[in-house]
């Protein structure tokens, strides 16, 4: 049994963010591509963009639970 303890918002919904133990918010760059046409060619870039990183625990309780599965089939279906 897992309790979630934090869910990415707080009681008024708005977003909560992991933060390092000075209190700075925690951030990840994640790389996009973009393609667009300039002078009647397609061009790609490569767009990096900085990204507040939600506390969320539901992710790592359903991984965890897969995990338990993988180890301990469900009763009655083997």
């Amino acid at each position: 049994m897992a309790i979630a303890e934090k869910v990415g918002i707080d009681r008024r919904g708005n977003p909560v963010y992991q933060r390092h133990p000075d209190g700075e918010i925690v951030a990840r760059v994640q790389v996009e591509r973009e393609r667009i046409r300039i002078g009647g060619r397609d061009q790609e870039r490569v767009l990096h963009r900085t990204i507040k990183v939600v506390d969320n625990d539901l992710p790592e309780i359903g991984l965890a639970y897969h995990r338990f599965r993988d180890e301990h089939p469900e009763p009655g279906m083997t």
